[in-house]
């Protein structure tokens, strides 16, 4: 095997690509295809979802679109290569998402039980607060150098401050506040669905009067999402059927079959021979009437 390189120069731009991600074999290729991408933008370059799901196409098992894309952000986030944050407007309001995204991933710190096999005296101390050893050879310099190196104006490393290390900031979609459930549900449905599935998904808990409560109800509408039947309110019919309405004034003054369709105002007339009908969009039942009656000529066609 060979491998066939272009020079590096203005006319051939490059990107310099830190090699442990590239032999990281914790992230999937996919996941890795994204990173790199994204690594050779610009630092100031703004991550757009939708930039990425028009010029980064998938296919396979994560599918792809929206969905697909989140799915990648959301694996990067979870492995340290990304993070995402939405702040708060003066006015109330949440500001567009924001992600920040890392070239040498960020470590989780993790603390073991100071009873555990790993843990010892140093480790107990360490985490109650007390004196420990700063050498490099014991287990806490390396595994709990963040609890020991806390903040103090004192020469002692060591820090009086006995505050446990404030826990990250949660980062969930806004329409989710909507909804009386734990912030930790609301994370994890972040982390599954991508931001439009979840603002559909509470919108219909919501319209759910007699739910029994909004973690059983999001549970139930994601879990039912392709087969959930909308219940509409007057308005939103009446907003449907004027949309629908739009969608047929090219009929107007043409035939389908031997019916005549004219298209009025806010009315559809159908005339054959001596048989007459019409159908306004005033009539909450618009659009499934006049579908219904539409396939009823085709049906006759066929026979």
């Amino acid at each position: 095997m060979s491998i066939i390189r272009t020079d590096h120069s203005r006319e051939n731009p490059y990107a310099l690509i830190s090699k442990s991600l590239l032999d990281d074999n914790s992230i999937s290729w996919a996941a890795k295809g994204l990173l790199v991408y994204l690594l050779s933008k610009p630092n100031n370059w703004n991550v757009k979802v939708a930039h990425l799901v028009k010029n980064f196409h998938l296919e396979g098992e994560r599918g792809s679109g929206e969905k697909a894309i989140y799915k990648l952000l959301n694996e990067l986030i979870d492995k340290g290569y990304c993070e995402r944050s939405q702040n708060r407007k003066d006015n109330g309001l949440f500001s567009e998402t924001e992600y920040v995204v890392f070239e040498i991933k960020k470590v989780k710190l993790k603390i073991e039980s100071p009873h555990s096999p790993e843990g010892n005296a140093d480790v107990r101390n360490a985490a109650k607060g007390k004196s420990v050893s700063t050498s490099e050879s014991s287990p806490c310099y390396n595994k709990y150098r963040k609890l020991i190196n806390t903040e103090s104006t004192t020469t002692n490393p060591v820090s009086q401050n006995k505050e446990a290390p404030s826990a990250p900031v949660v980062v969930f979609f806004p329409s989710l506040n909507k909804l009386d459930i734990q912030d930790t549900l609301k994370s994890k449905l972040t982390m599954k669905y991508t931001e439009e599935e979840i603002d559909i998904a509470v919108k219909r808990c919501l319209a759910w009067k007699n739910r029994e409560n909004d973690e059983i109800a999001i549970h139930t509408v994601l879990k039912q999402a392709t087969s959930w039947t909308d219940v509409l309110s007057e308005e939103e019919i009446q907003n449907k059927n004027k949309t629908f309405f739009e969608s047929l004034k090219h009929l107007d003054g043409k035939k389908l079959g031997h019916v005549q369709v004219t298209v009025g105002i806010n009315y559809i007339e159908f005339v054959s021979g001596m048989k007459y009908i019409q159908y306004s969009t005033d009539d909450l039942n618009f659009e499934s009437l006049v579908l219904g009656y539409i396939k009823k000529i085709k049906d006759i066609q066929k026979l």
